[in-house]
């Protein structure tokens, strides 16, 4: 399975609540900055199963059968951060194309920091995404999965 992620990873604003603050996109990865590629971290087990390298300006990852149940990359800020500071804006959204022969399910998540508390602290969403066919999964701030309640 090839999974293309698009020229950009960015934050687009919900327009209704952030139109009047005249808050602007924000671009979190942009695989055509020059070491964009230390950016990306493959999760726990899925090195074995996942080749993420950055062609023709855009992140292709390609998956093989193995072990894990969840192969996954990170995304991390560029240079010293450790995190986004994300608080004004509702949503982050992704393109994503496969390239590959099967109907794919990709999942984005965007964590945050956990606690004692709240051993969740995350956002999600998902999509099918047939062979040749793009699609744009929005992670909504406070809500998993088609917009139920979720971590704040």
């Amino acid at each position: 399975m090839k999974t293309y992620l698009s020229l950009f990873l960015y934050i687009a604003t919900a327009v209704s609540i952030f139109a009047d603050a005249g808050v602007m996109p924000r671009t979190l990865f942009d695989p055509t900055v020059p070491g964009a590629e230390k950016q990306l971290q493959i999760s726990g087990d899925s090195g074995s199963q996942m080749i993420a390298e950055i062609k023709d300006e855009a992140l292709v990852l390609t998956l093989k059968p193995g072990e894990s149940n969840w192969p996954g990359m990170q995304i991390v800020p560029a240079g010293s951060a450790r995190l986004w500071d994300l608080s004004i804006y509702g949503h982050v959204e992704m393109k994503v194309e496969n390239l590959g022969d099967n109907m794919e399910l990709i999942n984005l998540r965007m964590d945050n920091a956990s606690s004692p508390e709240n051993r969740n602290p995350w956002n999600a969403e998902m999509a099918r995404i047939g062979p040749g066919k793009s699609a744009v999964i929005r992670v909504f701030f406070g809500y998993s999965y088609n917009f139920q309640r979720a971590y704040p």
